[in-house]
């Protein structure tokens, strides 16, 4: 019986890659946020991990960070991602804890600033807050702001926070060209749903 030659190994989907390495990342940042003093330490890590999540992924995730938008400095900013760092061991699990409350009061301030100055959609931008145990994720959508219980740091978090920069920039192409749209809907749901 003839060997037969090895079937090439296909690529990694997007999925696959944002699956593999959102348990990575997530580690990451839990580790960082264990020895980081400020939270300046902590998203040089981030930074970091992202960087090398994009070579992987090949994909194009450009990160801006504590640049001044109006009135005042997102600490790092993915596309239409705003991020918000807060020094480790800040934010609550308690969705109505005073630091909570203030992050999502700061990422609204963000959205508006963006808004005005870049003229961005309101449903195009998405906020995330974390201190590297927790992350807070605030969107508008349906006319409402929808920020929700802050989840662990954890594998399924970092997906959901790995996905928001790639749906975000494949909904922005998306409104832009129809050949785009078609291929953005077919990434989209092997993605899933926004988060």
């Amino acid at each position: 019986m003839p060997d037969r030659p090895a079937e090439p190994r296909s690529q990694p989907s997007l999925d696959e890659i944002v699956s593999q390495r959102a348990v990575v990342i997530a580690e990451q940042i839990q580790n960082a946020a264990a020895w980081a003093k400020s939270e300046m330490d902590l998203q040089v890590d981030v930074a970091a991990a992202l960087k090398a999540f994009a070579r992987d992924a090949k994909i194009t995730l450009e990160g801006h960070h504590n640049v001044t938008v109006a009135t005042g400095r997102p600490d790092s900013v993915y596309g239409s991602v705003i991020v918000e760092y807060k020094d480790p061991r800040t934010l609550s699990p308690n969705k109505d804890a005073a630091p909570n409350r203030a992050v999502i009061d700061q990422l609204k301030r963000r959205f508006y600033d963006m808004r005005r100055e870049e003229n961005r959609q309101w449903n195009s931008m998405f906020g995330v807050a974390t201190d590297g145990k927790y992350f807070i994720f605030l969107r508008f959508r349906d006319d409402k702001w929808t920020d929700q219980e802050p989840l662990e740091v954890n594998r399924y978090s970092m997906e959901r926070f790995l996905r928001a920069p790639i749906h975000l920039q494949l909904w922005v192409h998306q409104s832009h060209a129809t050949s785009q749209a078609r291929y953005s809907r077919r990434t989209m749901r092997t993605l899933g749903p926004l988060p």
